[in-house]
């Protein structure tokens, strides 16, 4: 298979995994683009380029006036003819636009964005379609061009089946008797609330989750999106955070 690996502020090591795994991950070729700018993120240059390994050949190419962003003609063409499984951590600014495509081309992927996207209008109908579901893990810190350790709120996203998802632990599906009262409450609606990563799994109504229980792999344990856009409950007339419904299927 062919991995694309589209950089902008990935750190040079993560390439570098792939390298050094290429035989063992049974990689055929791995293409990485890099961005162009002002900035020369980890010394990489600041000039847009496309490195390539394919078997045992490695080149570095500068095609003119490349910029390494996601939307460059070069950058579609290897994404559509090219990939087999794209691997990228889009800049957070963009990542609506970078989906759209990525998941558009129909490519396996692995992509690191936003722990609020399972509650982002913007993204929610991808969840909702099923044509994305959370990653592996979360994102909780990564190195700057600095060096420097920074928190995150990033998370893995991906089309690709996860088997043994570690986070299913964190699910407390449980009778709707056994949840704690104050993890449960309804709102103005009469929609039920559950927090806590707690889960009613005798009831057979619409409630309201948070993003965590998304994250943690609900949507794979028989209960489902029922919109395509996020809710938010009222509660004594007062406005709370965004929700996404979901119901057991």
């Amino acid at each position: 298979m062919t991995l694309l690996i589209m950089m902008k502020e990935i750190p040079p090591h993560l390439p570098c995994i792939f390298l050094q795994n290429f035989k063992e991950l049974e990689l055929k070729k791995l293409i990485c683009t890099h961005y162009s700018g002002i900035v020369d993120l980890f010394n990489q240059g600041a000039k847009g380029y496309v490195f390539t390994k394919d078997g045992f050949s490695e080149l570095k190419d500068y095609p003119k006036n490349y910029t390494g962003s996601f939307d460059a003609p070069l950058s579609l063409k290897i994404l559509t003819e090219e990939t087999d499984i794209v691997c990228t951590n889009p800049p957070f600014s963009r990542a609506i636009d970078y989906w759209k495509v990525t998941i558009g081309s129909g490519k396996k992927f692995l992509i690191i964005s936003n722990i609020s996207n399972v509650i982002t209008k913007s993204f929610i109908p991808f969840f909702y379609e099923n044509k994305v579901w959370a990653g592996y893990n979360r994102i909780d810190y990564f190195l700057n061009p600095k060096k420097e350790l920074v928190e995150a709120a990033g998370h893995w996203y991906t089309n690709i089946t996860i088997k043994n998802r570690p986070k299913y632990k964190q699910l407390k599906i449980v009778l709707l008797k056994d949840i704690p009262a104050k993890y449960k409450k309804y709102d103005d609606s009469k929609i039920l609330l559950v927090d806590n990563c707690y889960i009613p799994d005798d009831y057979t109504e619409t409630f309201a989750v948070s993003a965590r229980p998304i994250l943690n792999g609900l949507l794979e344990k028989e209960y489902k999106l029922i919109e395509d856009k996020e809710y938010y409950p009222y509660i004594n007339g007062k406005k709370h955070f965004a929700r996404v419904l979901v119901q057991k299927v």
